[in-house]
């Protein structure tokens, strides 16, 4: 059986600051800074879905046309079972709208300067970099389809988004 999630990065109006929460669950992102999202649920497509998890975990409500997918990450033949991850963008049209988002479960949500990245490397899941740089270029480049990033043969979920890379 198959899972699919969903993660979504907001960005501020001027693309400078990326929206992150420190997650308590699961487990493996435990005081790890991750973007917003969780599972799709079996009614909803993958924008329907990262609309309901963003009212959700941070209480601003979303309009789900808004959010851009701008890749998919896939497991396949994985030991705890296939698995997608799409993951969306969202651009605020208006700097006042960043106040809005706050936290809203047991998850503290904070914002996040892009040039502070790079620092916050080793409290972030393995991925949140690049993924952030992805969504960025899909706001500018956004005419090709969103790539499929392929886990194949022995990656959890867990493996796969936490892997840290070597800089």
């Amino acid at each position: 059986m198959q899972q699919d999630y969903v993660l979504g990065f907001v960005f501020d109006l001027y693309a400078k600051k990326v929206l992150l929460m420190k997650k308590k669950k699961p487990e493996w992102q435990k005081d790890f800074f991750n973007g917003v999202g969780g599972k799709v649920e079996s009614d909803e497509d993958m924008y329907i879905a990262m609309a309901r998890e963003c009212q959700e975990e941070t209480s601003v409500e979303t309009h789900f046309l808004d959010w851009r997918h701008f890749c998919t990450m896939k497991g396949l033949n994985c030991p705890d079972g296939d698995w997608n991850v799409y993951c969306l963008s969202l651009h605020l049209t208006s700097p006042d709208m960043k106040v809005n988002f706050t936290t809203n479960e047991d998850e503290l949500v904070l914002w996040f300067d892009l040039t502070d990245i790079q620092v916050m490397l080793p409290r972030l899941l393995g991925n949140i970099p690049w993924l952030i740089g992805m969504a960025l270029d899909h706001r500018v480049n956004g005419n090709f389809e969103p790539p499929i990033i392929e886990y194949s043969g022995g990656f959890s979920l867990p493996l796969a988004l936490n892997t840290k890379s070597v800089l």
